[in-house]
């Protein structure tokens, strides 16, 4: 689907009425509801927050856990109750479009620690939170 985050809430409430059971759904949405779509949330790249690490690793887990939160609270107002996020490759390949800047680091610290804060904020709104885009971490040394 395309368009306004809005957009969506109308045909999600329609299928979820035709359910007999409630269905998940799933969004691709690490940087926020507004990665996906137009008036809604977004946040900075997840690299932008291992620096924070360097110094502070209880600030930028508590940074990371509140982005994963207000995730959560965007996603379950346009009906949605599973996020796609966080992604778990580390950045060793700058060229790669999507680990250059959708990792939580260079190091197997960083990454761990980042996205354990990511997936802790959704759940405290009962909303899904899924690793994922780690299929190539053996081949990338983690």
């Amino acid at each position: 689907m395309s368009g306004s985050a809005m957009d969506l809430v109308t045909p999600i409430q329609k299928l979820q009425s035709w359910a007999i059971n409630s269905l998940l759904l799933a969004t691709d949405i690490e940087e926020g509801v507004g990665q996906r779509f137009v008036r809604a949330t977004d946040f900075s790249p997840p690299m932008e927050i291992p620096a924070i690490t360097k110094t502070n690793l209880k600030k930028a887990q508590e940074d990371t856990e509140t982005i994963g939160a207000i995730t959560a609270q965007a996603a379950m107002a346009i009906c949605g109750n599973w996020v796609l996020a966080p992604m778990v490759s580390g950045n060793n390949d700058s060229n790669h479009p999507v680990i250059n800047i959708g990792a939580f680091g260079e190091t197997t610290v960083s990454v761990i620690q980042l996205a354990k804060a990511l997936i802790w904020g959704p759940q405290q709104y009962l909303v899904l939170a899924t690793a994922h885009k780690f299929s190539k971490c053996r081949e990338y040394g983690y």
